[in-house]
């Protein structure tokens, strides 16, 4: 991360979840236009945002009006109610197609933010993939959805939820590689060092006539 408010976001990031095991990423938006911000910063932060099966997108248009969107982003429209959501990104996260989810919510009087974040709450309760929230429109929006296990971090902007969700992704990669093994450089007396370091006593710190 580049800035401070970056690395908050992405501390609340992983203090909720675990990061996304893989690169696959699913926008659920009411709004196309905050849905499609997401996806082209998730596509440049190296996520691969792809297009749902035949399969859920088949399930999906059962539950949506006819001028959806069901590929991804899956656009519901702005009359998306708090049971669409909740529907909705509970078929997402059922598929198991995806490694992380961005729910997108353009505060329109259709839903009570508070529902919506307990409902979505409740459709990823089980879920294995990361889950991170994108509230537009709204001057109080909570920090996270939902009160119960799993709380699902809010962000203002797509940019800066993207960005969390890339810096959990690169963080559970580091993690993942091997440490490496300590070296004992040649011709090093290691006796004799701890021998100096013995005599200064105290807390260890060499005196400024014993430093080199």
């Amino acid at each position: 991360v580049d800035t401070l408010q970056g690395m908050l976001d992405a501390a609340r990031c992983c203090a909720a979840q675990d990061p996304p095991p893989g690169p696959r990423l699913c926008v659920v938006t009411n709004s196309g236009g905050p849905g499609i911000l997401v996806a082209d910063a998730a596509s440049n932060a190296g996520f691969d945002v792809a297009e749902a099966s035949e399969g859920l997108r088949g399930r999906l248009a059962r539950a949506l009006p006819s001028t959806a969107a069901t590929a991804n982003p899956i656009d519901m429209l702005a009359s998306a109610t708090t049971e669409r959501y909740r529907e909705v990104v509970g078929e997402v996260v059922a598929s198991g197609e995806y490694d992380a989810i961005v729910v997108v919510y353009t505060e329109i009087e259709v839903a009570d933010l508070d529902e919506l974040g307990a409902a979505v709450a409740a459709a990823t309760a089980d879920a294995r993939c990361a889950v991170l929230a994108v509230v537009i429109g709204s001057a109080d929006a909570p920090a996270g959805l939902g009160d119960g296990e799993r709380r699902i971090p809010v962000y203002r902007t797509p940019a800066a939820a993207v960005a969390a969700l890339a810096a959990a992704r690169e963080r559970r990669e580091l993690l993942a590689r091997e440490t490496g093994a300590l070296v004992e450089p040649a011709g090093a007396d290691v006796a004799a060092c701890r021998a100096v370091i013995a005599e200064q006593g105290g807390d260890g710190w060499l005196g400024a006539g014993r430093r080199r």
